[in-house]
């Protein structure tokens, strides 16, 4: 099959290359219709990555977070037309390899598989004609799920992993819970920690007033210069990344109790000093977490059931922008970049 497939070739240019692709009885074929930015596609983009990354991962196809109507099912067990989530994290069996530790233990899970592959991560992502997307490796879509909030699937199921995983290696203790980062990670994971645990006290900690105030629902918020011991939590989630990380670790661990959890999803270029002896003297875990896994995209689904939800979603909705050409994808990358706040809708009919 002759498929179109978007790539960027150098920062700020991007190419159609026609590629022959194969696909099995095992796969779907799907055609993409709605995508969202994220910051690492705009750091392939603008060239942000070191050039050795650069010139290693390019030319690739950008876009990781996608749903789009399935074409063909050689199987027939889709329905033509049918919506679903599209998982960009490839693990290792998905390429005929033995299924790896962090396969089958669910403490670690399918996306810390060392042999995978991930879209737009030295892996084409899903700015293509048509997607070949393994059939286990995509959920379906209910009809009451608008398609431009179903574009924050992928986004949304980073939240809900660090959550499971928080659940599975914390302590008993979950009244206090601090969030650093006043960003979309910040934002959905509050709004999924309040939607499982209506009854703690969330705070919400941030740079920017404006931003913050989008939080109506958590029970507090609070500038991070005015944090002091006051405000003590049982475990954090970290949402800040780049060179903040730094800062709000360090924050963090001075104000959590002991035994608790640093939930880390920010990502950072750089190395972060932390204090690793009030990390020692607390005996606090801190815990990585990075993708998500099929299990966080069914659990995404299933939270959606909650209309609110819905409500706050449209908040982060910043553009949405209709792609026909490549003049549309810049325009949509530019929108992207100089917005304030929410996210960056692809409307693809490329």
């Amino acid at each position: 099959m002759i498929n179109q497939v978007v790539r960027l070739t150098y920062p700020k240019r991007f190419e159609v290359t026609h590629v022959d692709t194969e696909y099995t009885r095992d796969d779907l074929i799907v055609r993409p219709t709605y995508m969202s930015i994220c910051q690492a596609d705009q750091r392939y983009y603008n060239g942000f990555r070191d050039k050795q990354t650069l010139e290693k991962k390019l030319p690739m196809s950008l876009i990781h977070e996608s749903i789009g109507e399935v074409v063909y099912d050689p199987k027939k067990e889709f329905k033509l037309g049918e919506r679903v989530a599209l998982i960009p994290n490839f693990p290792g069996y998905v390429f005929g390899k033995a299924k790896s530790k962090s396969v089958l233990d669910k403490k670690i899970g399918e996306n810390y598989c060392r042999d995978g592959k991930f879209r737009s991560s030295g892996y084409d992502g899903f700015m293509q004609e048509l997607i070949i997307q393994p059939r286990d490796l995509v959920v379906k879509i209910p009809n009451f799920l608008p398609d431009e909030i179903a574009a924050f699937t992928e986004l949304i199921t980073i939240s809900t992993h660090a959550i499971r995983r928080f659940e599975l290696f914390s302590n008993q203790y979950r009244e206090r819970f601090g969030i650093w980062g006043d960003g979309n990670v910040g934002f959905l994971t509050a709004l999924l920690l309040k939607n499982k645990y209506p009854n703690s006290h969330i705070t919400v900690y941030g740079k920017y007033v404006d931003k913050l105030k989008l939080f109506t629902f958590v029970d507090e918020v609070c500038l991070i210069e005015d944090i002091d011991n006051k405000h003590m939590v049982d475990h954090v989630f970290e949402c800040v990344g780049g060179r903040g990380s730094k800062d709000a670790i360090n924050q963090a661990i001075d104000i959590i109790s002991p035994g608790g959890t640093v939930t880390l999803l920010g990502v950072s270029e750089d190395l972060t000093d932390i204090n690793t002896r009030l990390i020692l003297e607390k005996g606090l875990i801190l815990l990585g977490n990075s993708r998500s896994a099929k299990v966080d995209f069914v659990k995404t689904i299933d939270t959606f059931q909650d209309g609110i939800i819905h409500d706050y979603l449209n908040i982060l909705i910043s553009n949405v922008v209709k792609v026909n050409n490549i003049n549309d994808i810049i325009s949509a990358f530019e929108k992207d970049k100089n917005k304030i706040y929410g996210k960056t809708i692809l409307k693809w009919e490329f």
